[in-house]
């Protein structure tokens, strides 16, 4: 009975290492991003009524850049999106509000990214954002002209 007491204590010490070994470090090179995941400012700015085809050009040119749609609501003019890598996750959020000034005519458009591995956002500088989704902002941005 002891016996059996002292291989169940091995192999609660061995799931407990595993599991420390396994939340500690995300990927060796890898740091843990825990600042908020938060609104940033406006990516772009469009003199634009028509939100609905806005809408729609920017859901185009998500999924054009290879990007799942996960969340696409018109109604409150949210895209959320992911795109997976080797052994991480890309995910992107983007929002439309319009200008309080003068909302008939303008519209803000946001965008939050965010790099993941597991449920862990990672730390990375805006130069490693933009190798990521540089060139899906600027397609985005060029929507500016639609209006």
């Amino acid at each position: 009975m002891i016996g059996d007491a002292g291989v169940l204590h091995r192999q609660l010490i061995a799931i407990v290492a595993a599991f420390v070994l396994a939340i500690a470090g995300c990927t060796p090179g890898d740091q843990e991003d825990l600042t908020p995941f938060e609104r940033p400012e406006p990516l772009f700015l469009v003199r634009s009524a028509d939100t609905v085809r806005l809408f729609k050009e920017i859901s185009g040119t998500v999924q054009g850049y290879g990007f799942t749609v996960t969340r696409n609501s018109s109604k409150e003019g949210v895209i959320e999106a992911f795109r997976r890598t080797q052994n991480e996750y890309d995910k992107i959020i983007i929002w439309m509000e319009r200008d309080f000034s003068e909302p008939t005519k303008y519209v803000k458009v946001y965008f939050s990214f965010g790099r993941f591995f597991g449920l862990h956002r990672i730390k990375i500088d805006s130069a490693e954002e933009g190798k990521h989704v540089g060139m899906l902002k600027n397609s985005l941005r060029a929507l500016s002209n639609l209006g």
